[in-house]
């Protein structure tokens, strides 16, 4: 049996935890007025 761990990209995980462990990261839809980004895709945490 296969076991993944899955988080949305809100967990602020460092990106040295989630290449090791092999973690799914999954991007949420972040508003701002009438736009909308893709948090860590579109948008960045600098951003």
């Amino acid at each position: 049996m296969k076991i993944g761990i899955v988080s949305d990209s809100t967990c602020d995980l460092p990106q040295n935890v989630i290449t090791d462990l092999g973690i799914r990261i999954v991007p949420l839809y972040i508003n701002i007025g009438d736009q909308g980004f893709l948090d860590g895709v579109e948008l960045s945490r600098e951003e």
